[in-house]
């Protein structure tokens, strides 16, 4: 009792989940930097990260077609500085993450374009910066991870809806058969109508009694044809049980009552 106590004493610790793939860019020119930040920021969290030295950089790996959740940049950087690096970022598009992280001190010029160019926070080269950095990194996942779930929900909705609608189709096309086959194989207007105008069809059960339709208007202008000739009108319908197809049809004649 006294270990199972001090057991639940102890705080319960989750493991933050990152989305499979999510990855992470480091633009930072001082190899010092470069060399800490992940040790207290991408290791832990298990991110995968990649690490570039200014801005220009940076640019040519998004346009390269490379995908970063979160960018993190500094912000005195040769060639290409950090507030001119976000504002070309978020030109072309980019809606992840991006943390400024700079050693620029509060209320001076350089930090406040920097804030003002795009960022979704700007951070202090320090130990509290770097904890700070890990927090919003871990809520941007959950975020997305939230967003994932949504769309794997919408998704399971959508097919549930076309597979309940392919049982109602189904149903219906079941029910219009067993109607139509107990009032006999007569030709009239409603097997017509029936065949094209009944909404509640998907395509594949619209054609099988489109194709029905055919048949039963085919076989009503076979009866007009003998009836003009003086022939026997009474022929079985092709979709009775006791139906048989003529056996010694020979092309160009006219079966006999026999045959039928």
């Amino acid at each position: 009792p006294s270990a199972l106590k001090a057991v639940s004493a102890e705080p319960l610790i989750v493991e933050q989940r990152f989305p499979d793939g999510y990855r992470a860019l480091h633009v930072e020119d001082d190899a010092f930097v470069r060399f800490t930040v992940p040790l207290q920021t991408f290791q832990p969290l298990g991110v995968a990260y990649e690490q570039v030295e200014d801005g220009t950089e940076a640019l040519e790996l998004v346009r390269a077609g490379q995908n970063f959740d979160c960018i993190i940049i500094d912000n005195q950087m040769p060639r290409m500085g950090g507030a001119e690096t976000t504002r070309a970022l978020r030109a072309m598009g980019y809606t992840g993450l991006l943390l400024g992280m700079t050693g620029d001190p509060s209320g001076c010029d350089e930090r406040y374009d920097f804030e003002a160019s795009g960022l979704d926070a700007c951070l202090d080269k320090s130990s509290a910066g770097m904890a700070e950095c890990v927090k919003l990194m871990k809520l941007h996942a959950a975020r997305l991870l939230v967003d994932v779930g949504r769309e794997l929900t919408a998704s399971r909705e959508l097919l549930q809806s076309v597979f309940s609608a392919g049982r109602r189709s189904s149903s219906s096309s079941a029910g219009w058969f067993g109607r139509r086959s107990s009032q006999g194989s007569t030709a009239t207007t409603g097997d017509q109508s029936d065949a094209g105008g009944n909404p509640e069809l998907l395509g594949p059960d619209r054609t099988c009694l489109s194709v029905r339709a055919s048949l039963v208007e085919g076989r009503a202008r076979r009866v007009e044809l003998l009836a003009a000739a003086g022939k026997e009108q009474t022929l079985p319908s092709p979709f009775s049980s006791d139906f048989e197809p003529p056996a010694n049809r020979v092309a160009g004649k006219e079966p006999t009552k026999g045959e039928w």
